[in-house]
């Protein structure tokens, strides 16, 4: 487990969009962008993939995508 992912928040469900973003990156994506209204846990998604898969990578970055004004 990489210290540096773990959540703090406990995680349940959503294993079928887990397993749609493991299929994505293994299929060659490069970046998945997730976007939706704000606490529909966009970002608890992303860190449980990043618990989950970590050691498969050589680096995991969260960036905040926002508009330019």
């Amino acid at each position: 487990v990489n210290e540096d992912v773990i959540s703090e928040v406990e995680f349940v469900g959503r294993s079928s969009d887990i397993a749609n973003m493991h299929n994505l990156f293994a299929n060659g994506t490069k970046a998945i962008f997730m976007h939706g209204f704000g606490g529909v846990g966009k970002t608890a998604l992303a860190r449980r993939f990043a618990e989950l898969y970590a050691s498969e990578y050589d680096c995991v970055q969260f960036h905040r995508y926002t508009k330019a004004p």
